[in-house]
């Protein structure tokens, strides 16, 4: 019973997730969210009324086993990774819509295989090595998209098997709660690792994280036996019946997803470049809609994000791409930089071709990976390269700036029509920058500050060209929808483009 109750919470809150295309309650605009949180609120409160009524009878002290500490583990794993439907969009390559009804339809299997195993009885041995071996197979980091989609669908049930198997093992003793509450206590511990690689040098790689959460949920399934055979029990297919329900919602989504209207004509070309601070605005919170205004007030054409999170935890586990996306009605291509699920992208009102993502030359000598993204942009007849990037952010290391700097000066073909936009941090003064403001082909479309958001003081947004266009405006708009301004720029063919 515990182990279906913790897989439907898991499944509703993946479907709510999914239904808002992965956006927070909290963080999602309009009237639909707010009475989602007044439904489930209320439902809430009905429970718990519900249960202060309800006599309980206790027959003894009930403790739980030693081995139920696996329940914490287990968590970690479901809610990094197998709940995770903005990773396992960039993983797998489907469209959220696809991604959501997948992830939903393994849940309920996950939930029809915990009943039959309870309605049969304790588990067969080799079925535990299978899970085991599962679960391995999920915790694979940066996986093939094959392996990827395999982990999403069976990783769920592979876990709720090995949950039985833990709650089934191991004996029940007056440790029990004090061992059940050091196993929850591995869940912020084990994600506070996760995301310390991105902050300081853990001697550690981060792959250990999901590793060692999958090697203390699978030991009291491998090395322990059930301290009494489980016999079969009655069990009620309602759970089944409701997960059954959920999936109605991916296909509602599908259903209203909205492909990309034609574009209209290049020129005047409007771009724009704006470090969307994970989502957050410059006092921390979230505001992914007010993003989405200012560059749908700016009716910039082609904008190149940074900071961009696609399951990150510390973010709500949001797709910011997809959502932004999705709400702009924008293609979109992405570049991953310190990790597969943060780094740039670019969003553009034209079809994009010849997407790469090239990590920066000096990255071993990095905490935060980076790297810059370039694509080709088509319009019915002229080809644009458009460059996205953001660099080093420690500014008293520009020597980590200049090699970075340089690979996008050299490893970057300016004969063509191009256009670089991102987060440099720096400004056009310092000798790293010099090296693109010097160059014959290449030209900063102007000096405006653009950081910090509320009262900007230092230009760490840039926008450079090729000598292919004119820069008829330029603008820094004012917005604290993230802590940096938006840089944008209004641009003119010159007479080497048509």
């Amino acid at each position: 019973a515990l182990v279906v109750a913790l897989l439907l919470g898991l499944t509703a809150d993946t479907a709510i997730r999914g239904a808002f295309g992965t956006l927070d309650l909290s963080m999602a605009p309009g009237l639909a969210p707010q009475i989602t949180t007044i439904a489930l609120t209320a439902a809430h409160l009905t429970l718990l009324a519900q249960m202060s009524r309800t006599p309980v009878e206790v027959p003894g002290a009930v403790t739980p086993p030693t081995s139920a500490y696996a329940i914490g583990p287990a968590l970690v794993l479901q809610t990094l990774l197998l709940q995770n439907l903005a990773q396992y969009t960039v993983l797998i390559g489907w469209s959220p819509p696809a991604v959501f009804a997948w992830t939903l339809a393994a849940n309920l299997m996950a939930i029809w295989l915990t009943l039959e195993l309870a309605r049969r009885g304790k588990p067969a041995r080799w079925i535990v090595f299978v899970a085991v071996a599962c679960v391995c197979a999920s915790v694979t980091p940066d996986p093939p998209m094959a392996l990827a989609a395999f982990a999403a669908l069976i990783g769920p049930a592979a876990l709720a098997l090995l949950r039985m198997s833990a709650l089934a093992a191991g004996r029940r003793s007056e440790h029990g709660w004090t061992v059940l509450t050091l196993g929850w206590l591995t869940l912020p511990l084990l994600l506070f690792g996760w995301y310390a690689h991105y902050e300081v040098r853990v001697p550690v790689p981060q792959a250990i994280i999901p590793l060692a959460a999958a090697t203390l949920v699978s030991a009291p399934a491998l090395l322990l036996r059930p301290s009494d055979r489980s016999e079969p029990a009655a069990v009620s297919l309602a759970p089944v019946f409701l997960a059954l329900l959920l999936l109605l919602l991916p296909l509602y989504q599908a259903l209203g997803w909205r492909s990309v209207p034609p574009p209209e004509p290049l020129f005047p070309l409007r771009v724009m470049t704006y470090n969307i601070h994970q989502g957050v605005d410059h006092v921390g919170l979230p505001d992914l809609e007010g993003i989405a205004r200012v560059i749908e007030a700016d009716q910039a054409q082609i904008v190149a994000l940074q900071e961009v999170p696609r399951g990150w935890l510390v973010n709500g586990a949001v797709d910011a791409l997809s959502w932004l996306a999705q709400r702009l009605q924008m293609h979109a291509a992405w570049g991953p930089a310190a990790d597969p699920f943060w780094g740039n992208a670019i969003l553009s009102r034209y079809p994009l071709l010849d997407v790469q993502n090239t990590a920066m030359p000096n990255n071993d000598a990095l905490i935060f990976d980076r790297a810059f993204l370039s694509v080709t942009v088509e319009t019915t007849d002229q080809r644009i390269q458009v460059v996205a990037t953001h660099l080093h952010h420690i500014q008293r290391e520009p020597q980590h700036r200049l090699p970075q700097v340089r690979a996008l000066r050299d490893q970057i073909d300016w004969s063509l029509p191009t256009i670089l936009l991102g987060d440099l941090n720096a400004e056009l003064r310092h000798r790293e920058l010099g090296l693109l403001a010097r160059s014959e082909r290449i030209h900063s479309v102007g000096v405006l500050p653009t950081y910090p958001a509320a009262r900007p003081r230092r230009q760490l947004d840039h926008i450079f060209v090729s000598d292919h266009f004119l820069v008829a405006e330029v603008t820094a708009i004012a917005s604290t929808a993230s802590d940096h301004r938006p840089l944008a720029a209004t641009l003119l063919p010159s007479g080497d483009i048509e």
